[in-house]
Formats: C-alpha cells, structure tokens, sequence
C-alpha cells in the first residue's frame, strides 16, 4: 500500500492540533478523524499509484528462455517487449 494514505491523516492533525481546530467534543473528534481516515483511504492509493507509468518495457534477455527467439511478422529478431503492469 502506498504511503500517502498513512502520511495524510498524520499529517492533517499535526496542522489541526497546531491550530487548535481539533473539537473538544468526543463525537465531533470522532467523526473528524474518520471523515480524514475515509477520505485519505478512498483517495490517497488511486492518486499515488497513478504517479507510475502503467506500461513497462524489457528486454528479452532478462526473461525465459522462450521469449528470447521471438520474431516478428518480418523475421527480424525481437529485442524489446512491452507490458501492461495492470494498475
């Protein structure tokens, strides 16, 4: 899991206890924190996993054996494959 979820929260009452904003009330503290916890899950990993490309590329000669032959509609030899990471 990526750390942004984590590091939101932390750091959004670190600000709000700088400023006094955290509510003295139980259950107004209580729904503060979880609307922050809620928020940072539901949003944090989709943002932070879109920072990384979704395709990636190799070489053939880092992988088996039988992708290191392989050649194309031409019959020239392939040096590169591309792949989808599936984020």
């Amino acid at each position: 899991m990526p750390i942004a979820p984590l590091l939101i929260p932390t750091l959004t009452f670190y600000g709000l206890e700088k400023k006094n904003l955290i509510p003295n009330n139980r259950w107004a503290k209580l729904a503060l924190e979880t609307t922050v916890f809620l928020a940072s899950l539901t949003y944090a990993p989709p943002l932070a996993t879109a920072i990384f490309p979704q395709t990636g590329r190799t070489t053939v000669e880092k992988l088996e054996t039988q992708f290191r032959n392989l050649k194309d509609q031409r019959g020239n030899r392939i040096t590169e494959l591309y792949y989808n990471k599936g984020l």
